[in-house]
């Protein structure tokens, strides 16, 4: 299967009554897991976390994102972005030091 071939999707996470061959349909996941379920998932997390097989950033690259973050924070020209939104998600706002602020959320394409 290909990504042409997939089903439309009809409105948030519903897909078309037809699904083709072959293909599971996705279910609506309930609103509450079982404790069970939960406490597996919670321990997986803890042990993820905690394990050497995890992948960390280096000490390098941690050290080049805090320096492009300072140099952002710096530069005037390029507008911040706040996560903090209601109805202007995504607008300029001009702050009063003259800085362009963009709120936002934390989905990932704004």
């Amino acid at each position: 299967m290909t990504l042409q071939n997939l089903p439309d999707r009809v409105g948030p996470g519903k897909l078309k009554e037809e699904v083709p061959s072959g293909v599971t349909p996705l279910v609506r996941c309930p609103d509450r897991l079982p404790q069970d379920i939960v406490a597996l998932i919670e321990q997986f997390g803890r042990a993820w976390a905690d394990s050497p097989l995890r992948p960390r950033p280096s000490a390098v690259a941690l050290a080049q994102w805090s320096a492009l973050l300072e140099a952002w924070v710096e530069d005037d020209g390029v507008p911040l972005f706040v996560r903090k939104h209601s109805a202007n998600r995504g607008s300029v706002i001009l702050h009063a030091s003259g800085r362009a602020l963009v709120p936002c959320d934390n989905s990932p394409t704004q």
